[in-house]
């Protein structure tokens, strides 16, 4: 008895639709804690901090395209400049200067394509929507923070280069921390002087990264429409997604583009987030998510009509935006740091709206 519920706890806790909701709950937990503004300031200054050591510095997850073209992650992914940005959207409508250009400045350093396209639109609609984003004061603190980062950018690529140049190096410090191989691994840079210059190298990235996105997409659809492979026969790995489709060749798609088996081996997998969760999960499954997240837009849609408090306004927005557009970046996955944001911003939404439709709150019931 006892073996069996053991047997049943392991495997519930493997599951993927476990650790999700788990992911998921932590931003939850942590939009209900004391001393948000304190909590909100430190995150992202150590945010900041972390980038920063990475890209002077290569350590953790950095990518090098060529002397004026730097991306640096730390120990994330590139899905952190969308966490980034949703820290200089608050702090710009705060009015808070300092952290305004450094989570600015952290968005450039990280430099995530999509994330950065993200945010650009999101201040647009703020200008549309937010009225308090009309403010002369506001609107000059986000252009001085666009300038900042900027100017902070081309001289971090400088003293990063004098950094490398001069063979000034963490990897002492950490070999006296960590094994060897540890330290070889967070070390280690990619895509080294694979562009001529900076503004051809974006573009080649671009498209290049929007082709994936829309062949990864197909191969996602086709994997919804039958049924969702869900458990052991979820291809989880480059290798597994790549022979899935080169066996199946999904809609012709492999004949029509010339695509092999190391072009999808390279892709790795769905890149569209709620795609990939229905290609793992089914139809019905996938329309169940997609109702719960529906409520909370419903939720935001309803704070961006009648809420004040500017907090609330801006995670409102910012979450309507990656739930709406944001499906480039696989972020429904277990440890996404933007599923834990989304997480974070549904508990605000959701304590606003059920606050301010409680009777008692209601103007009629006050009179």
């Amino acid at each position: 008895m006892v073996s069996n519920l053991t047997v049943s706890n392991i495997v519930l806790f493997e599951s993927n639709i476990i650790k999700l909701a788990f992911t998921f709950s932590i931003g939850l937990f942590l939009s209900v804690m004391p001393y948000q503004v304190i909590i909100k300031k430190i995150f992202f200054f150590i945010l900041f901090v972390g980038i920063a050591i990475s890209f002077l510095f290569n350590v953790g997850e950095v990518y090098i395209y060529g002397e004026n073209y730097k991306r640096a992650f730390f120990y994330f992914s590139d899905e952190i400049t969308t966490v980034l940005a949703l820290g200089w959207l608050l702090f710009v409508t705060k009015g808070w200067v300092k952290l305004s250009i450094i989570t600015a400045l952290a968005v450039f350093l990280s430099g995530g394509k999509i994330s950065i396209l993200l945010i650009t639109f999101t201040f647009l609609l703020c200008f549309i929507f937010l009225e308090f984003f009309k403010e002369y004061k506001t609107y000059l603190l986000l252009l001085s923070s666009i300038l900042c980062g900027l100017i902070g950018y081309v001289s971090s690529v400088n003293l990063a280069n004098n950094i490398e140049k001069n063979n000034i190096s963490m990897r002492p410090l950490l070999l006296k921390i960590f094994p060897k191989k540890e330290v070889e691994k967070v070390m280690k840079v990619s895509g080294r002087a694979s562009c001529q210059g900076a503004l051809s190298c974006i573009k080649l990235n671009l498209v290049a990264s929007f082709k994936q996105r829309y062949f990864t997409s197909l191969a996602g659809i086709w994997m919804i429409s039958k049924g969702g492979f869900s458990g052991k026969q979820y291809p989880n790995t480059p290798d597994k997604f790549a022979a899935l489709m080169v066996e199946n060749n999904p809609f012709g798609i492999n004949t029509k583009y010339g695509l092999t088996y190391n072009h999808w081996k390279k892709m790795g997998g769905v890149q569209s987030p709620f795609i990939d969760f229905g290609a793992g999960y089914g139809p019905s499954i996938l329309c169940v998510l997609i109702l719960c997240f529906g409520f909370v837009a419903y939720c935001a849609i309803s704070n961006l009509r009648f809420a004040e408090d500017r907090t609330i306004l801006v995670f409102s927005l910012y979450f309507l935006v990656i739930f709406f557009l944001n499906h480039t970046q696989s972020w429904l996955k277990s440890g996404s740091a933007v599923l834990i944001m989304m997480g974070y911003l549904t508990g605000y939404i959701l304590i606003s709206w059920y606050k301010r439709t409680q009777p008692f709150n209601s103007s009629e019931s006050i009179a």
